[in-house]
């Protein structure tokens, strides 16, 4: 006969370093085991880290908010210790948000790797919120 298994396994921490200051990590793990009759059993295990860092009162300016967050993914039990033949993606952005009445400006950077490859984005945004 046939049969599925999974195995999850997730480890969070949020912590306040003050009134303005929070870090987060999360860290998952997965495995999953399947078999049919007309296949041989098969493994996969994947992966995924996040860690977090917002200040809400960037360089003492009020209103001033910055996050940084480094995000990584791959098909290994652990994705920091991946091998390059394996897949991954790995990211870290970086943004500031500044807002005065309904005006928000936002200056983010991301920097990137999938499969290999390398990617960056440097984006500039103004909006501005209409109505009540």
């Amino acid at each position: 006969g046939g049969y599925y298994q999974l195995l999850n396994l997730q480890v969070s921490r949020n912590e306040s370093m003050g009134r303005n200051v929070s870090w987060a990590g999360n860290l998952t793990i997965q495995a999953a085991r399947q078999r049919t009759i007309s296949t041989p059993t098969t493994t996969t295990t994947t992966s995924n880290a996040n860690l977090s860092y917002h200040h809400r009162r960037a360089f003492g300016v009020p209103r001033l908010r910055f996050a940084s967050e480094l995000r990584v993914y791959g098909d290994a039990p652990v994705p920091v210790l991946a091998s390059p033949d394996q897949q991954e993606t790995r990211s870290w952005e970086n943004r500031l948000d500044y807002s005065i009445g309904r005006l928000q400006l936002r200056l983010s950077a991301r920097i990137s790797e999938v499969n290999n490859k390398n990617y960056s984005l440097l984006m500039f945004t103004l909006n501005r919120q209409f109505g009540g």
